[in-house]
């Protein structure tokens, strides 16, 4: 009796297998790519369709994928911001004597972040290890700083103002955490113009 049901459940174990099947799940579309995962690299994992094993191989970014449900039921989940590192900014404009001057736009390289007016802050995060950021700030004219943002570092900066011909002159600084903290429990959150 064993010797006529072995063959037939190896038989059913070996045909089963070749039904197995690795699932990758996109970010853009929410149909999934029934696959045989071919090779996992840095940037990329390469698959074969399942409905064609002996035809071409396929690439896809890590970027592009949300999550792959392997054939032994291993679950692999991608950072939905791919792997990007980010810094953390925040921009503050203390009140100052005759501080009812109009607001001063913050810019992140050509970006507009959002408008500082007197007692208030914007914050907002950047790309890390990815170069240069310009911070700028303009009123009558403008000021600059630049940055190298580092992954996981707070950079605090305050906004005050000179006196100009038509407009206030806008000045910014960097200040260290301590300074930032007391002028942030004063101060209250400015619209942003971009999404958090």
């Amino acid at each position: 009796m064993y010797k006529k049901t072995l063959p037939l459940i190896l038989f059913l174990l070996v045909h089963y297998s070749g039904f197995s099947q690795d699932v990758i799940y996109t970010k853009q579309t929410t149909d999934s790519i029934l696959s045989k995962i071919m090779e996992v690299n840095v940037d990329d994992i390469k698959y074969k369709k399942h409905s064609n094993p002996n035809g071409p191989m396929y690439t896809i970014n890590k970027t592009d994928i949300l999550q792959i449900v392997y054939n032994n039921g291993d679950i692999e989940h991608y950072n939905k911001q791919g792997s990007k590192k980010f810094a953390t900014v925040y921009a503050i404009r203390p009140r100052k004597r005759g501080a009812l001057l109009n607001g001063m736009t913050i810019y992140e390289n050509e970006k507009i972040i959002g408008v500082l007016s007197a007692n208030t802050y914007l914050s907002w995060k950047i790309e890390a290890d990815n170069g240069e950021v310009v911070i700028t700030s303009k009123g009558e004219g403008t000021d600059v700083l630049r940055i190298n943002p580092k992954e996981g570092k707070t950079y605090y900066i305050k906004q005050t103002h000179k006196t100009g011909w038509i407009k206030a002159r806008p000045k910014i600084e960097f200040i260290d955490e301590n300074e930032a903290k007391k002028m942030l429990k004063k101060a209250k959150k400015a619209a942003s113009k971009i999404a958090e």
